[in-house]
């Protein structure tokens, strides 16, 4: 059974389209759908923006910095299934980080499927992220920050950071680790 809910945050910069499960009944508080069933789920989305060009993506950012994954946790937005990952943040290439740690919120998990969106961070990996605050309104800070446009992402794999971000964006999909200060900053 598909359900229709719209989801749409600035700062996750995606629509979730619905969220697709095995069984479903409506919940009574609530009017929405809720899950009965402990299949997977798949999180369909619709992207507000892509991204042609690092710097519109650096615009949009407060942050872009090198961490690594340390831990991970399951979580929901209004019933979406999302993941929280705690990363270190190794070096700051623009922007502040607040503090040396920040927890990154994605949506996706380990029983939901989200093929649309960026691939979840893995723990122990490090990556060049691009990230902005999480707010639940406009006033209301979570503590939470999110990857910019969801296509903020990028893995090191050996000597380059490749793309694991959601969407089809303009720029290049890798960003070499030697000079990657002077690629997000131009």
């Amino acid at each position: 059974m598909r359900t229709r809910m719209k989801y749409l945050s600035a700062s996750l910069a995606v629509g979730v389209l619905g969220a697709t499960t095995g069984l479903m009944r409506a919940s009574t508080d609530t009017g929405l759908p809720a899950v009965t069933s402990h299949r997977a789920a798949k999180i369909d989305v619709s992207r507000v923006k892509e991204y042609k060009t690092l710097a519109e993506l650096r615009s949009d950012s407060t942050t872009i910095a090198v961490v690594t994954a340390i831990s991970a946790r399951s979580d929901s937005v209004n019933g979406i299934p999302a993941t929280v990952t705690s990363v270190s943040v190794d070096r700051s290439g623009w922007g502040a980080p607040p503090t040396s740690n920040i927890d990154i919120l994605q949506l996706g998990g380990p029983n939901a499927d989200s093929p649309g969106t960026s691939q979840l961070l893995t723990i122990g990996s490090q990556y060049l992220v691009f990230v902005t605050p999480y707010h639940l309104g406009t006033t209301d800070h979570t503590g939470l920050y999110v990857i910019t446009g969801d296509q903020g992402v990028f893995k090191l794999t050996g000597a380059t950071f490749n793309f694991s971000g959601g969407g089809n964006p303009g720029f290049d999909r890798q960003v070499p680790l030697a000079d990657w200060v002077a690629v997000v900053t131009r």
